[in-house]
């Protein structure tokens, strides 16, 4: 149960053929176990030392969690009903996707605030984002309270709709969405297809979705959400 795959499992089990041994007299079946057992620690090590990456990178799974990314592990210690009173009756968290923007930069360390554009193929890319101790560039689709509604479809993903195909054009492993209501079904559907396509090519690819109050807990978690005065709300 150890093992991620039968892969390795199978590899544990089936050690490289020793050489010649002899046993002496009296003692064959407890030599025989006591080399079993040497070979099988010596297969494992030799797994350790040359596999190690596939137990310290991106999680096997597509989707990621606000809690699996190390960059923003603070929100783990955030109860959604903490921050819960800061999304309106809509269940939509009033602040602006610069401000979201600018709070994420913060918690990331990027010192270069991307101005918004019509064009971008993503609203934010970074690549000090850390997922399991390792750096991966990421790509962000953010959106603030200006869309007016309490659920993002894909038709509300820029102009034409084509916002999520665009962002898949960035250069990264990682693809967070963001919106500080909810995220329909079929923008999530949109993403994991997208993702998949890219695994089928052979390249790592996986995403989060960021909805309100995950956003809210994610701000408050590292003290960049604005006071309810400074927002409206």
């Amino acid at each position: 149960e150890i093992f991620p795959t039968e892969l390795e499992w199978n590899v544990f089990l089936n050690p490289p053929m020793p050489g010649f041994r002899t046993v002496s007299a009296g003692d064959g079946l407890y030599g025989g176990h006591l080399y079993c057992w040497n070979d099988l620690l010596q297969q494992l090590q030799r797994i350790r030392e040359v596999a190690l990456n596939n137990y310290t990178d991106l999680p096997l799974t597509r989707r990621l969690y606000v809690e699996d990314i190390d960059s923003f592990r603070k929100v783990r210690d955030v109860n959604p009903d903490q921050v819960r009173d800061r999304l309106d009756g809509n269940g939509i968290l009033q602040i602006s996707e610069d401000e979201i923007q600018q709070g994420l930069e913060l918690i990331l360390g990027e010192v270069f605030h991307k101005k918004d554009w019509g064009g971008e193929i993503n609203d934010l890319y970074s690549s000090l984002v850390q997922v399991n101790g390792r750096r991966v560039a990421t790509a962000f689709l953010l959106k603030g309270n200006g869309l007016r509604k309490p659920e993002m479809r894909i038709a509300d993903c820029g102009k034409h709709g084509d916002q999520v195909q665009r962002l898949f054009r960035s250069s990264a492993e990682l693809f967070i969405v963001q919106f500080v209501g909810r995220v329909g079904e079929d923008v999530i559907t949109d993403i994991d297809t997208n993702v998949q396509l890219l695994r089928k090519n052979r390249h790592n690819a996986n995403y989060l979705v960021i909805d309100g109050l995950d956003t809210a807990r994610l701000l408050a978690a590292y003290d960049k959400l604005p006071r309810a005065a400074e927002t409206g709300a």
